[in-house]
């Protein structure tokens, strides 16, 4: 089991804050006498440079090997997001003058070995670049990936750049992210995105031994239904998740798209991963909304300890857990916070993760610790801290819906942005043989019907998926084809924003 500390999530997220700034952009070779050379950095805007540094480091075996000179950095990023350390102001958009930036041209036309550039805060290395051959072992390499000298950036030695291709994409692997391309100081990098390899959810699912993707720094297309709106769990990008009968995944990036639940979506991004969960994201991340799909896919019910052993299996996937008990690890997150509490249904402990921005964080009437919850229905996912990543799964519901707390009194309750929608009073009602309920569902909405028992058990499930106004029958049997036995029971119609429950009693 892995020890987790405060002191190392600190030093994680310090660490992930500013290994968003990356070397963009590099000319250090001009035909003749360097001139015009210069770094660019690509960051986040408004990003304060004070304690950025650029060090040049010399990869030829010798006395001189090693760091040889270096420019502590001033300012901010500008709104374009780059930055240009210039050798002379004849450069276009430069932000900051040195001459240190004519760095060292590696084998060159001559031959011999390469040199690294690092970008370093504080001391500590945020991102480097090794270019040139590194065959020679006993050249110093200290590029990207730091286990393979010969993942090196190319040396072009006749006046053009090396570029991160796409702009400012960084897989932590030098020959990949790097190309040689013509010279474009404070613009984006020419070259767009590959043609999008097409992969299945399931497909996304393949992991290494250390848990993450195969597919990790491949550009990928992919589909699936949509199990979360666009704008819950994040407000400034789309983060949602689509899945299929199969596998589910997030894809979380920046795009105006709007998504409703149970719309069919197409997207392209780079396959990553963080904190074991498999994402999609940018750059060039493209979302397409089909509209309302044709097929919709239920929660897949589980028991807790499934989703503790085999969380892979399910993780994007909507999942539902059955009389479950809240743990006394940690308090209901209080307005505006985000939680974690431990749920177990006596198969295996995962976590329930409650998100700041839905209505759950603040909930007045939340689950206490120790209570028993009839049902929760949530996005299966992950958060492990250290590989391999292979712990810490846990359920995000995504509104108050998604819970059945207790049993209702009314004969017709109605919650949430219940306006558009209607549950009409089944007939008869009490019933013996069978009992008809009419609804009504918004044009462009769909809900999911079933029956519970007085404890909040699932019974039956009366329809997925269901759209605009219908009919159902409720024939007194449960999903196994088996009677039930006589008493009250309620139908509920629910979707994420909504649930209208009514009372029925059973006599046969």
């Amino acid at each position: 089991m892995k020890l987790l500390f405060v002191s190392i999530l600190v030093l994680m997220t310090f660490s992930l804050a500013f290994s968003q700034v990356v070397i963009n952009e590099v000319l250090y070779d001009t035909p003749g006498t360097d001139t015009n050379c210069f770094t660019e950095l690509k960051g986040p805007p408004g990003t304060n440079l004070a304690g950025y540094w650029l060090v040049g480091v010399n990869g030829n075996p010798g006395s001189s090997q090693g760091p040889y000179d270096s420019v502590a950095l001033q300012g901010t990023i500008p709104a374009s997001g780059y930055f240009v350390i210039a050798q002379t102001t004849n450069v276009p958009n430069y932000n900051q003058i040195s001459t240190v930036v004519d760095w060292q041209n590696a084998a060159g036309a001559s031959g011999g070995v390469g040199d690294n550039i690092l970008l370093k805060y504080n001391g500590q290395i945020v991102d480097a670049v090794g270019y040139g051959p590194f065959s020679d072992p006993a050249a110093l390499w200290m590029g990207e990936p730091a286990n393979n000298r010969n993942a090196s950036a190319p040396d072009p030695f006749d006046g053009s750049s090396i570029s991160r291709v796409p702009d400012g994409f960084d897989s932590n692997n030098n020959a990949a992210d790097f190309q040689i391309t013509p010279i474009t100081p404070g613009a984006p990098n020419p070259g767009g995105p590959p043609a999008p390899q097409n992969r299945t959810l399931l497909q996304l699912r393949n992991n290494n031994a250390n848990g993450v993707p195969v597919d990790s720094g491949l550009y990928v297309r992919v589909s699936g239904v949509a199990n979360v709106p666009s704008g819950l769990w994040n407000t400034g990008l789309l983060d949602i998740s689509i899945q299929n009968d199969e596998a589910g995944v997030t894809l979380r990036g920046n795009s105006t798209v709007a998504v409703n639940i149970g719309d069919s979506i197409t997207a392209q991004g780079y396959v990553s991963h963080y904190n074991g969960k498999t994402q999609i994201v940018g750059p060039y991340f493209q979302v397409t909304n089909h509209g309302p799909a044709s097929v919709q896919y239920p929660p897949i019910q589980i028991p807790t300890g499934e989703l503790r052993n085999d969380g892979e299996s399910y993780e994007g996937m909507l999942i539902r857990f059955v009389n479950v008990t809240l743990g006394a690890n940690n308090p209901w997150p209080a307005e505006g916070s985000s939680g974690n509490i431990n749920i177990d249904d006596g198969t295996g402990i995962v976590t329930l993760r409650i998100e700041a921005g839905t209505d759950l964080d603040g909930w007045e009437q939340h689950p206490t610790a120790g209570q028993v919850i009839p049902q929760i229905t949530g996005i299966a996912g992950q958060f492990d801290y250290t590989p391999p990543y292979f712990e810490y799964y846990q359920i995000s519901p995504r509104s108050r819906m998604d819970f059945v707390t207790s049993s209702v009194s009314e004969p017709i309750s109605y919650y949430g942005k219940v306006q558009g929608y209607d549950l009409k009073a089944a007939y008869p009602n009490p019933f013996n043989s069978s009992t008809e309920i009419r609804y009504t569902i918004p044009s462009g909405k769909r809900a999911e019907m079933a029956v519970f028992d007085l404890q909040g058990r699932f019974v039956r499930s009366l329809g997925e998926g269901l759209q605009e106004t219908g009919t159902v029958h409720w024939d007194g049997l449960n999903d196994n084809g088996e009677a039930v036995s006589s008493g009250t029971y309620f139908i509920r119609l629910q979707n994420h924003e909504m649930l209208i429950t009514q009372k029925v009693v059973y006599l046969p």
